[in-house]
C-alpha cells in the first residue's frame, strides 16, 4: 500500500503540475498584450504599437482571434486579430471597429479601390441580399455617393434599411460600410438646376452625409 502510494504521488504531482500550466497557457492566450487609450491613440504596451481608431465607416471583414485587452478610461474589453492581416498593422472589436497602426496608410473612400459590394439585412447577424462584383457597377456607386448633392435628413424614418458593404481586391481584409435608407414618401433633392425625388438614400455615419441611390437600389427594398 506505501509502495502504491509512492509511485502515484509523482504522478499525481506531475498532473496538477501539467493542469497549472494549461491553465496559465489558456490565461495568457490573447492577452498577453494591453492597450491603453492615450492622448486619442490606443498604446500595446508589449509592444509600442500605436494604434487609431479607423471611424465609423471602416469595418474588418471577418473577426480574428483575440488578441489583447483594451483599456479605455474605467472600461476594459477584448480586441481582436483581422482575419488574413497582421495584428501588428491592424485590429478590430468583436462589433467591428477597426484600429490601425501607426506606419499604416489609412484608406479613404476615394482610394480605397472599391470593386466588390455585398448588400445585408442585419439582423442577429448579416444576411447576405445581393453580392455585387462588376468593378464597373461598383465604381459608379461611390462616384455617385462622393460626388452626388448631399440631401438634408428626411423628417420622416425609413421604412427599410440595407448595410452596404464595399470591398477591395486591393485593400483586402477591410470594408467600408455605407446604409441603404428606404422611404415610403419621396425625398425631394436638387441637381443641377433641377428638381428630383427618390426613395431610396445612402448614408454615411460618419460624415452624416445622404445621397440619391435609387438608380441604384431601388428594387431592394423589402
Amino acid at each position: 500500500m506505501k509502495r502504491l502510494f509512492s509511485r502515484r504521488c509523482p504522478m499525481m504531482r506531475f498532473a496538477a503540475i501539467l493542469l497549472l500550466l494549461t491553465s496559465v497557457l489558456l490565461t495568457m492566450s490573447g492577452c498577453a498584450h494591453t492597450v491603453t487609450e492615450k492622448g486619442g491613440a490606443y498604446v500595446d504596451a508589449a509592444t509600442g504599437i500605436s494604434y487609431t481608431y479607423a471611424g465609423f465607416d471602416w469595418m474588418p471583414m471577418d473577426v480574428g482571434d483575440r488578441y489583447a485587452t483594451i483599456k479605455t478610461g474605467s472600461t476594459t474589453y477584448p480586441l481582436y486579430t483581422v482575419k488574413e492581416l497582421s495584428p501588428e498593422k491592424w485590429l478590430c472589436t468583436e462589433d467591428g471597429d477597426l484600429f490601425y497602426a501607426s506606419g499604416v496608410t489609412m484608406p479613404t473612400l476615394e482610394t480605397f479601390g472599391a470593386d466588390g459590394l455585398l448588400l445585408c439585412r442585419q439582423k442577429s447577424k448579416d444576411t447576405l441580399v445581393s453580392n455585387v462584383d462588376d468593378a464597373e457597377t461598383v465604381a459608379a456607386i461611390v462616384d455617385r455617393f462622393l460626388t452626388g448633392p448631399a440631401i438634408f435628413e428626411p423628417a420622416a424614418d425609413p421604412i427599410d434599411r440595407l448595410e452596404l458593404y464595399l470591398t477591395s481586391s486591393e485593400n483586402a481584409g477591410i470594408r467600408y460600410h455605407l446604409i441603404l435608407l428606404f422611404y415610403e414618401e419621396p425625398v425631394a433633392f436638387t441637381e443641377d438646376g433641377f428638381d428630383y425625388v427618390t426613395n431610396v438614400l445612402m448614408y454615411s455615419r460618419a460624415l452624416n452625409r445622404y445621397v440619391d441611390g435609387g438608380a441604384f437600389f431601388s428594387t431592394y427594398a423589402a
